[in-house]
């Protein structure tokens, strides 16, 4: 099925969905002219048939040919890349384009030559006795997976990052700041722990100037991104930087393992070489002439990552992968590489083992011995003479896997694909020897599609060096996608969304005959699944009307314990409010010896953000308390002031003042602007508000309106159990609060 629609809209819609992907320029291999396709690997559109749900969904998938080839010899290596590159390259590089760079960032190409460049998944039981310690660590996908972030503790100190700095707080006894390690040139984004030491791994963007024809050409700017890994030893309270490793590149994800750290950074080649880009619809063929000329010239040095090592007083650097250690898929993915390196964390840092594939890597998944990466193979796309789009309905995302078993480095296993596209590393689960994706099928742009998006899970087994699939159960939330997903052992939970939220439970005990077992359908959604224990599942998400609109954030108690009928047997809301929850999971705690839940919840109504903490009681939940960082606000208040319910201007003018964020002040004498408590105020009749056009319960001349200071004042970022002492970790503050009272016991300012 094609669909037809306005280029502008396409434009829109590529950008939307690149940006959402996080796929860089080059991987989808496309270029697109009037009335043509020029996408390169166009495959057959037959997918899989689908059977009602419960039913399986086919075997219809077809042969792609997505497993990887190796390269012995770094001129073979070279000359497969070239090759692909001088088919693939236009006038605007890997670009896709449907206009013109406008003033600085076009150049008019001459008419001489321009030179080239040189160059497993967790059960209840294992939930429930998942906390061995006395403190919480990282809320993972799978056991025995550690993932980097931002806060990691060893239960006496902890480590944490905010405003480009490491802070080391002791919390042994009374809180202590013992030291704080600044990062001036780049951003850190999370943390991996050792024994002894910690990665601190960073984004680095910098501007890279090309030469342009004769060396005065205006040429674009590019931001190159890099993966900064910073070892950082941990002794006597002090925090000591070791050594650096830069690779080209920017930061995805990276796994631990015991004391294996697998570290993914994907890499573009589009900002390692010297393309030109034409200031006009006539500079076009010159400029795809240059650009082929540039990808014969080029050196295996630009389409590689290269790394830097500062390890003491030693220096290396050089192209980070070896030849026989780069991967290329027989169905072509794009010039953009993902690389896996393995770095063992009880030695000295080192440039590690890294394997190397071309493709994008958007989806990373691991259990304790697989890693996958899974990148989506964009639809194909025809630009009519009339200025029409047609896009092909029928896409792909393949799927690789790597083992890490070996600490030495990891080794490719087997590639295969799916139809369709993956939400996030939820999709993925690894179970006994059983590969299972929960995929939704349907335009990637959300956009531009007649046919109705259906979801599916397929499962799939290693054969050789591909993965094939074993069988599927489809037919999932018919014209809808899905907006959460969690596999625990032999059972799926999968969660779809339009107008309401369907709650499937698949029963994936037979591999060969997956089948859903029981549905249930409620308003709203939840985007991330906790499990917890005696059949019952907590669900982070939002709430909704009928018609699907969004209200606020959402906590549900689901009971599976009868997979045939799933029951929401409770449920905490509050209206006009997200929780980070949704996109991030790290964001979430469960503390199962309390079966104590702790979310943060960001507020822009009367109720201000912090975190709730919620407890599972005889199969309810139960608010215990509201953690905020942010000291009482009526603490601060000028006297004779009080504050009001923001929501007392709904309905009115004013409305747009329950939304804000921000709080209402009434004062027995008029008030100045000025800043109290974080906030700035000013009275509201400086907003020109006429006497009675607003809630009759406000004076308008003696009544203050106020926004944080800060965006992020008062948002909880994490929460961590020590012992008795639930710690919350802000944008600018660490909080100690008990874990019986919920009293604060203290606070360290960042």
């Amino acid at each position: 099925m094609m669909a037809k629609l306005n280029v502008a809209l396409v434009v829109v819609a590529l950008f939307l969905g690149a940006c959402t992907s996080d796929a860089g320029p080059g991987d989808t291999g496309t270029t697109s002219t009037a009335a043509t396709s020029t996408t390169r690997g166009a495959q057959s559109s037959t997918t899989a048939g689908g059977g009602g749900v419960g039913q399986g969904a086919g075997a219809g998938v077809p042969a792609f040919a997505y497993a990887l080839q190796q390269f012995d010899q770094c001129d073979a290596l070279l000359t497969w890349i070239r090759a692909e590159a001088a088919e693939l390259v236009g006038p605007y590089g890997f670009n896709n384009n449907f206009g013109y760079f406008p003033g600085e960032r076009a150049i008019a190409v001459a008419e001489d030559d321009a030179g080239g460049g040189d160059g497993g998944s967790e059960s209840f039981a294992a939930a429930e006795a998942a906390p061995a310690s006395e403190f919480s660590t990282t809320n993972v996908q799978e056991l025995g997976v550690d993932e980097p972030d931002l806060v990691k503790t060893d239960g006496d100190f902890l480590f944490v990052l905010a405003d480009n700095e490491l802070h080391l707080i002791d919390v042994r006894g009374d809180a202590e700041l013992r030291d704080t390690m600044r990062f001036e040139d780049y951003y850190p984004n999370e943390i991996l722990i050792g024994a002894d030491r910690l990665y601190v791994l960073s984004n680095w963007y910098g501007p890279v100037l090309y030469a342009g024809e004769g060396g005065d050409a205006i040429v674009p700017e590019f931001e190159q991104p890099t993966l900064v890994i910073t070892e950082v030893l941990v002794d006597g309270g002090r925090l000591t930087e070791r050594g650096r490793l830069e690779v080209s590149g920017a930061y995805v994800t990276a796994r631990q393992i015991g004391d294996g750290a697998r570290i993914v950074v994907r890499h573009d080649p589009q900002v390692a070489l010297p393309f030109l880009f034409p200031s006009s619809p006539e500079a076009e063929e010159r400029a795809a002439e240059v650009n082929r000329q540039v990808v014969l010239d080029s050196t295996l040095e630009q389409w590689l990552p290269s790394y830097r090592l500062a390890d003491g007083s030693e220096q290396s650097a050089g192209i980070l992968p070896a030849c026989d250690r780069v991967r290329a898929p027989q169905q072509f993915s794009g010039m953009s590489t993902v690389s896996v390196l393995t770095l063992d964390m009880t030695a000295p840092l080192s440039k590690g083992n890294a394997l190397s594939l071309f493709g994008a890597g958007e989806t990373v998944y691991a259990s304790t011995s697989s890693l996958y990466a899974a990148t989506m193979d964009y639809p194909d796309i025809v630009i009519l003479e009339d200025g029409a789009v047609e896009q092909d309905d029928d896409f792909m995302t393949a799927i690789h896997q790597f083992d890490i078993t070996d600490v030495a480095g990891a080794e490719y296993s087997a590639s295969g694909a799916v139809p369709g596209h993956l939400l996030n590393q939820f999709s993925l689960s690894e179970h006994e020897g059983h590969l299972r994706v929960a995929v939704t099928e349907g335009s990637p742009w959300f956009c531009c599609s007649d046919e109705p998006s259906v979801s599916s899970v397929r499962i799939l087994a290693a054969e050789d060096d591909e993965l094939v699939e074993v069988g599927a159960v489809g037919d999932l939330g018919v014209d809808e996608s899905i907006f959460g997903v969690r596999f625990v052992g032999d059972t799926g939970y999968v969660v779809t969304f339009r107008q309401t939220d369907p709650l499937y439970v698949i029963d994936l005990s037979n591999p060969a005959a997956p089948a859903v077992q029981g549905e249930l359908k409620i308003t709203g959604y939840s985007a991330y699944l906790h499990p917890v224990d005696d059949g019952l599942v907590l669900g982070v998400g939002q709430e909704a009307t009928l018609d699907g609109a969004t209200i606020g954030t959402k906590v549900s108690l689901f009971d599976v314990s009868d997979p045939s009928d799933p029951r929401e047997i409770d449920r905490w809301v509050q209206e006009q409010s997200s929780s980070a929850v949704e996109y991030d999971h790290k964001a979430f705690l469960y503390w199962a010896p309390e079966r104590l839940a702790v979310v943060p919840v960001d507020s822009w109504g009367a109720d201000t953000s912090g975190a709730v903490a919620l407890e599972v009681v005889d199969r309810s939940l139960v608010e215990v308390a509201r953690i905020r960082q942010a000291p009482p606000v009526d603490q601060d208040l000028p006297p004779g002031c009080e504050l009001v319910d923001a929501e007392i201007f709904l309905g009115t003018e004013l409305e747009w003042l329950a939304y804000e964020g921000g709080l209402v002040v009434t004062c027995s004498e008029p008030q100045e602007p000025r800043s109290f408590g974080g906030y700035y105020c000013e009275p509201l009749d400086n907003f020109g508000i006429a006497e009675g056009s607003t809630s009759d319960e406000i004076d308008v001349e003696q009544t203050t309106v106020c926004w944080p200071e800060n965006y992020d004042r008062g948002q909880i970022r994490r929460s961590v159990v020590i012992g008795e002492v639930v710690w919350t970790i802000g944008f600018r503050s660490v909080q100690a609060n008990d874990i019986n009272t919920f009293e604060v016991l203290d606070r360290i300012d960042l």
